[in-house]
């Protein structure tokens, strides 16, 4: 394993470590624990996934830097925002015609959630296209 790899692979381990200690620890700070697990959990399983995906990826196909990745990347930011930036106005526009009254961390779960969805989901797409 190269250095970058061990480092990863570590720092996942201590969040998925620092998680589980935070939640059995429950401290009085914190207003939903699971949630916190959940959010800490995550990230480390993703920082660990995504590295072990560089390592077979160099391994098997190599690392090829090109026009094509830079294209795809400028694509999908340019589309992620015109398509989250009206959700999000049209979300804060619902919660506020509304009587409805979210509280501030589902606000931010949701658009959370609709960025990782459409960040992915515009990446894979423009990928397929080229």
């Amino acid at each position: 394993m190269e250095k970058d790899t061990k480092l990863s692979v570590t720092l996942g381990l201590a969040l998925i470590f620092a998680g589980v200690l935070l939640y059995v620890w429950d401290p009085t700070w914190v207003s939903r624990p699971f949630g916190m697990l959940l959010g800490v959990i995550s990230m480390g399983i993703a920082i660990i996934l995504m590295q072990f995906y560089i390592v077979t990826r160099r391994k098997t196909q190599g690392i090829w830097e090109d026009e094509r990745e830079e294209w795809i990347a400028g694509m999908t930011g340019y589309w992620f925002s015109a398509i989250f930036f009206p959700l999000t106005g049209i979300l804060f526009f619902v919660v506020h015609v509304t009587e409805f009254t979210p509280s501030a961390q589902e606000v931010l779960g949701i658009l959370f959630g609709l960025m990782a969805i459409i960040r992915f989901s515009l990446y894979a797409y423009f990928k397929k296209t080229m």
